[in-house]
């Protein structure tokens, strides 16, 4: 019995095997198991931003200038007679707009109204520019990010006039509050002074060959303005030349002579870095410097959050409209002045009532000093630990202790809209620095209306 029943299960699994054999083997019906589903993961690319740095918008803008020098247009021609310079520099400006599309190219067409304009545009500024504007398109450039102006002058032709601000950029987003007139009159500095500061072998100090001050008062202006932004200089040296001080390279060593001569001239000291570099090839046949050897440049702040650029933006904003609204003042009150302080009478319908007045410090209050203080509120209250820097400035109009005076007087008069729109004067510090921090030039009318205002400082 036993052996009967071991030979009927053998021959059970002898089938089953068979079955199996000829299904799976021969068949070929049988299908994998199925593995455990493994969960997904989806890898999102990494978009990668690309940093608008000042060692990129220096090279931008040397080619913007190079390219400026080689156009020019005739009288009452639309055409602008360029150069290999001109088509080269535009291939750079297309490169650097392709890699930045949040910055605008603004293509400045010049014109005067004697010319006789046979175009289809309203002016042959505007004529200009779009021709301008379709080479740049040509070449692949969105007209979306190209912005066209016309500029009349009526001096166009003379021979003492230089037309060559063509083209400048407009950046957005994260540096969307530096102006573009300013930088682009900074970086023009920058090549300035490269190219005209100069040193000897063996030299300890720096020499400029064409006189630099106007190129530094532009630089004090901008770093004035954006206090944030500091100016670095390198001054390279040659491994063959001697020291005159034992703890430092000579290339420092020029360098701190060229930071003082800066500093005499019109840049405030903190604004400077200065570092020296080891380098070959900087001299020619008689031991002179070649140009450019020296590199100066910006060096732009690393916002590390959105509340540090909320801050600035803040900071920025009320600065601006505290330094834009002012009570216009009678001429009895110039008067006044002028005899107590020697300051030259002002007539008030010549003065723009977008500034302080000379000697005036009064401020009024308009709806958008209500709403940036509104936001300073807003932004003290979530950060208690935060206080407020009312700096107060002048012209150089008058007696220079009465300006330092007269920018506290601003100051307080900034501090009071603040304490009587329900900002706590415990959080608020007030001073003066009179006429020494201009952002503009004394010389003209237009530089003392820019001088005459309040920054805010949130520290």
């Amino acid at each position: 019995m036993m052996r009967n029943c071991l030979a009927i299960f053998l021959l059970g699994i002898w089938l089953t095997l068979g079955v199996w054999y000829y299904v799976c083997k021969v068949k070929n019906l049988c299908l994998p198991a199925p593995e455990p589903e493994m969960e997904k993961t989806l890898v999102q690319p990494t978009e990668e931003i690309q940093e608008l740095s000042p060692a990129i918008l220096k090279n931008a803008y040397h080619q913007v200038f190079q390219m400026e020098e080689d156009a020019s247009f005739q009288h009452s021609t639309d055409t602008i007679n360029t150069g290999e310079f001109f088509e080269n520099g535009i291939d750079s400006i297309v490169q650097f707009l392709d890699k930045f599309p949040d910055t605008k190219l603004i293509i400045t067409g010049y014109y005067s109204k004697e010319e006789e304009n046979t175009t289809s545009h309203p002016n042959l500024g505007l004529a200009r520019a779009a021709f301008i504007k379709q080479k740049v398109i040509d070449r692949g450039i969105e007209a979306e990010q190209l912005i066209t102006v016309a500029n009349e002058r009526d001096d166009l032709f003379s021979e003492d006039t230089s037309y060559k601000n063509l083209v400048d950029f407009k950046f957005t987003k994260r540096y969307e509050y530096l102006n573009e007139s300013d930088v682009k009159s900074s970086y023009r500095a920058i090549d300035f002074l490269e190219h005209y500061s100069q040193f000897f072998k063996d030299g300890s100090y720096i020499i400029f060959s064409e006189e630099p001050n106007q190129q530094v008062e532009n630089l004090s202006y901008y770093l004035n303005r954006n206090r944030e932004h500091l100016l670095r200089v390198v001054v390279p040296f040659q491994a063959d030349e001697a020291n005159v001080v034992d703890t430092m390279d000579i290339g420092l060593v020029r360098a701190l002579d060229l930071k003082n001569q800066l500093r005499n001239m019109a840049l405030k000291e903190e604004s400077i870095l200065i570092s020296s570099v080891q380098a070959e090839g900087i001299f020619d046949s008689s031991n002179f410097s070649l140009p450019k050897v020296i590199q100066y440049n910006f060096v732009f702040p690393e916002y590390k959050d959105q509340d540090l650029e909320r801050e600035v933006a803040l900071e920025r904003s009320l600065s601006k409209s505290l330094s834009s609204v002012v009570e216009e003042e009678s001429e009895e009150t110039y008067a006044e002045i002028t005899e107590e302080n020697e300051v030259m009478p002002v007539d008030p319908s010549t003065v723009s009532p977008l500034q302080f007045n000379t000697g005036s410090h009064s401020l009024s209050l308009t709806n958008s000093v209500v709403e940036y203080i509104t936001e300073l509120k807003s932004y003290l209250s979530e950060n208690p630990n935060r206080e407020v820097l009312i700096i107060g400035h002048t012209d150089n109009v008058g007696d220079p202790e009465f300006n330092i005076e007269l920018g506290r007087l601003r100051g307080y008069e900034a501090r009071r809209l603040l304490v009587n729109n329900h900002i706590s004067p415990s959080r608020i510090n007030v001073i003066s620095e009179g006429e020494y921090s201009p952002i503009a030039s004394n010389d003209n009318s237009d530089g003392r209306r820019l001088n005459r205002r309040v920054d805010i400082d949130i520290q």
